[in-house]
């Protein structure tokens, strides 16, 4: 039921105007709100029966819309593509009683596209069940839908001049998704409110107004509660006041007893906190409502005030998910607030009984109601004590306690993964694939130099997995790289997605990598023919992933933190372009280094949950680009124009939080700093202390790009931005270590690591490989930089300008690497003779 039916004033009376007859009208309508609540079930208002909702094609995918309500896909792999299908569509339908007939006077839904654009529709009503004869609704025809991440739901609402459904007929709407291209998966239509409206001849019939049965009572405190009405009909007339009624004995009436007037309704329903109550009464009310007929009440409920305040009662659930450094205990609860706000609830412990909160805390909100507490960085094999607590203006109370004992850290694993076969895997995916789920300790996965052409994911409760390079310093010579692109072939029936087209996935929880390059060589060029062109390198999705001296490489959407969680990453590389660092992990890029390598680029597009304090923060960090004038893949220019530089970032989704703390920009940073893309966000795009060219005009910061003071931008460091208490569904306090720890890596020679990639190349370097005076390069317009480096190990030749024949008379006899590399950082090795 709708406020407009609350405020409806239903005029007309019988009459007779020269000669003709004038009928009363009485509103009648179908509505599907489409929530999770109400399913595919429509409220009826007046004379009609039979609402019915008809799949064809179509399946209601989740109840996780905007404001609860469904969201639809296709049965098929993929959405009609380009056009409707006849044979695709959501059908709504309504009957006319026997006994009347309805004029139909509106069709309106809210709809939108979610998960991206390109998401269409063609709306139609008809009399006719096979929809032979019908007439379209003149709305978004050819465009595309609104999306739920910029604007949310748009009304689409067609005036009909009094359709008339005889007694008995029916009405239908259909509404036929389709998608721009064909081929389109990932992407749902959003549909809620779905109303066939118009009216029913005949005489009015008022009544007094009926309500459901009044909410018991919540939030008892000495002079106030909090209850709920609802208004089930307005008995065809206007309601001019509600709310409760209240009192000491039975049955209270407005006549006789007390009365609190409610303001505000949503939706037939109100809730509010009643006031002017004694300590220590017990009460009995009712919710009400009234109109021109007399006023109606819900069923009583009863309540009894509280004498005075307390702190909270709070229950300790018990201990679960023991590990060798923390532990939850599950099921506590706020059982009651003791009259006044719960500001802070949770567990306490510590390795003595009865710990308090000035012990080990661990915050879990606030409120009434069940919660899981969390400790973590605990230390294995010791006993804790723990027990819930909950504080409010009066005190702290606490639980009964439970006592836990950490279990014991499990010994290192070590596994070496070499393409030679002489480690115990070949591929890194074989030793994912091999790790057990919830290891107590660490699970060392050593990587020999070599280009690792596969596609390795890290299931979610491999926990405790240390991915490193063989030798330190050798994340140029250790790569995982393949070439994927959302809207490629999944081999499966289907095709890529965004968030599936990567070349490495973490999806477990600590996880460390050291010394690991990650490439996805797929090229965003304008003239490729895939319409999408996500292609990420690294995607993660867990908590607590730490990367060092590592380098994500690729093009379009590089790098994407996929889940709430927290990733860091320290001396890191990475390079893209569009949005190439995405998603809606909290990230920290300390001390890292970031490449834009086409016009126009994005360096963060976050979609921060706006339950998160922090998205992408970058400290620290030198963003880099190249210089004015460098002609990239599409033969563009770079910087040229307004436009044609990079930015800091845009808005996704949620409440996209990206901050650039301390970093070095060049001159392409554009001026305004930061672009767009969806709107009504609310983003928080912050920077603080830039320097280099990029930071000497910040007087023309725009698209809503803040530059904050020194006090502001000290509360951006490690330990603030991945405490637990910046997303409710973290479960401790977490600070990465500085940098990998000593051992994990060895030391050897960079011979040895030359030797062992010399057969891998991207491209032939040599002309020859037996050389007296000159060496001659092949592939000119690829190569830019080069070193040569001894048997020894040391680098004896090196220049960052490219040379098409090398002088290599004054090297001493004997073998050689040489190791050469493109603007785009594509490295090739040889070895050579020098005689």
């Amino acid at each position: 039921m709708k406020n407009n039916l609350l405020k409806r004033t239903l005029v007309l009376l019988l009459s007779v105007v020269a000669g003709v007859t004038v009928y009363a009208q009485r509103s009648a309508s179908a509505n599907w709100p489409l929530t999770a609540a109400e399913t595919t079930n429509a409220t009826i208002k007046g004379q009609l029966e039979g609402a019915d909702l008809v799949l064809s094609g179509v399946q209601i995918g989740a109840y996780t819309a905007l404001d609860g309500t469904a969201y639809f896909g296709p049965t098929a792999t993929n959405w009609p593509g380009v056009s409707e299908d006849a044979n695709v569509y959501i059908q709504f339908s309504v009957t006319a009683v026997a006994s009347d007939t309805l004029y139909l006077q509106e069709v309106s839904a809210y709809v939108c596209g979610k998960g991206g654009s390109n998401m269409r529709a063609n709306f139609y009503y008809s009399t006719d069940a096979t929809f032979a004869t019908k007439t379209q609704i003149q709305y978004k025809v050819g465009e595309d839908l609104t999306r739920d991440n910029v604007a949310g739901y748009d009304k689409m609402t067609e005036t009909v001049s009094d359709l008339e459904i005889p007694n008995g007929d029916t009405i239908y709407f259909r509404i036929y998704p389709y998608y721009k291209s064909a081929g389109a998966t990932g992407k749902f239509l959003c549909v809620k409110d779905v109303t066939l409206g118009g009216y029913t001849p005949g005489e009015p019939i008022y009544s007094i107004p009926t309500l459901a049965a009044t909410t018991a009572a919540t939030y008892v405190s000495t002079t106030s509660a909090i209850s709920t009405g609802e208004i089930t009909s307005n008995g065809d007339a206007t309601v001019t006041e509600y709310g409760f009624v209240y009192g000491t004995s039975s049955n209270p009436t407005v006549d006789v007893d007390s009365k609190f007037i409610v303001d505000s309704i949503l939706d037939d329903v109100f809730t509010d906190t009643i006031t002017g109550l004694t300590a220590g009464t017990t009460y009995f009310v009712r919710a009400y409502a009234t109109n021109s007929q007399g006023t109606g009440y819900g069923d009583e409920i009863t309540f009894t005030t509280l004498a005075a305040l307390s702190a909270p009662t709070v229950v300790t659930g018990s201990a679960s998910g023991i590990t060798n450094n923390g532990f939850a205990v599950t099921n506590c609860q706020v059982t009651a607030w003791g009259g006044t706000e719960v500001t802070e609830r949770g567990i306490v412990y510590g390795t003595s009984p009865n710990p308090t909160i000035s012990d080990g805390k661990s915050v879990r909100g606030s409120d009434i109601g069940t919660f899981v507490g969390y400790a973590g960085n605990l230390n294995s094999e010791t006993t804790y004590y723990a027990r819930a607590f909950a504080t409010n203006s009066v005190g702290t109370s606490y639980g009964s306690e439970v006592s836990v004992t950490t279990l014991a850290t499990q010994p290192d694993v070590e596994k070496l993964v070499a393409k030679d076969g002489s480690g115990d895997y070949t591929t890194i995916s074989d030793a994912f694939a091999a790790v057990p789920s919830n290891y107590m300790g660490r699970y060392i996965i050593r990587v020999k130099p070599g280009v690792y052409r596969e596609r390795p994911t890290l299931a979610a409760g491999k926990i405790n997995v240390y991915l490193v390079g063989y030798c330190d310093g050798s994340v140029d010579y250790t790569i995982i790289e393949d070439s994927v692109a959302a809207g490629m072939d999944n081999g499966s029936g289907g095709i890529w997605g965004t968030s599936n087209s990567q070349v490495m996935a973490i999806l477990a929880d600590d996880f460390t990598a050291a010394y690991i390059t990650v490439r996805n060589l797929y090229v965003n060029a304008k003239s490729d023919p895939l319409t999408s062109k996500q292609a990420v390198a690294l995607k993660t999705q867990g908590d607590r992933q730490s990367f060092y001296h590592c380098k994500i490489e690729g093009y379009q959407d590089t790098y994407l933190g996929n889940s709430i969680g927290r990733a860091y990453f320290k001396d890191c590389y990475i390079e893209g372009n569009v949005d190439f660092i995405f998603g809606k992990q909290t990230c920290v890029f300390d001390s890292c280094t970031t490449y834009v390598n086409r016009n126009g680029s994005v360096l963060t597009a976050p979609a921060t949950e706006k339950t998160s304090a922090y998205g992408m923060v970058f400290l620290d960090c030198k963003l880099t680009a190249p210089e004015v004038g460098y002609v990239d893949f599409d033969g563009e220019s770079f910087g040229s124009a307004t436009g044609k530089g990079f930015y800091f970032g845009r808005p996704w989704q949620g409440q996209p939080k990206s901050a650039f703390i301390r970093c070095d920009a060049p001159a392409t940073l554009e001026l305004k700093g930061w672009t767009t893309m969806n709107f009504n966000l609310n983003p928080v795009f912050v920077e603080y202390g830039t320097i280099g060219d990029g930071g000497t005009d910040l007087s023309q910061r725009g698209n809503e790009g803040v530059v904050i003071s020194e006090t502001e931008a000290a509360q951006f460091t490690v330990s603030n931005i991945f405490k637990a208490a910046t997303d409710p569904s973290l479960y401790y306090d977490w600070m990465p270590a500085s940098d990998i720890a000593d051992g994990l890596v060895y030391e050897c020679s960079l011979t040895d690591v030359l030797e062992s990639v010399s057969t891998v190349t991207y491209k032939t370097i040599l002309a020859s490989n037996i050389v007296t005076n000159e060496l001659k390069l092949e592939n000119s317009d690829f190569y830019s930089k080069y070193d040569i480096v001894n048997v020894m190990g040391q680098k004896v030749m090196s220049s960052e300008v490219y040379e098409s024949y090398i002088n290599v008379s004054n090297l001493p006899t004997g073998t050689y690497f040489i190791r050469a590399c493109s603007k785009m950082n594509e490295c090739s090795v040889e070895k050579f003779i020098k005689k």
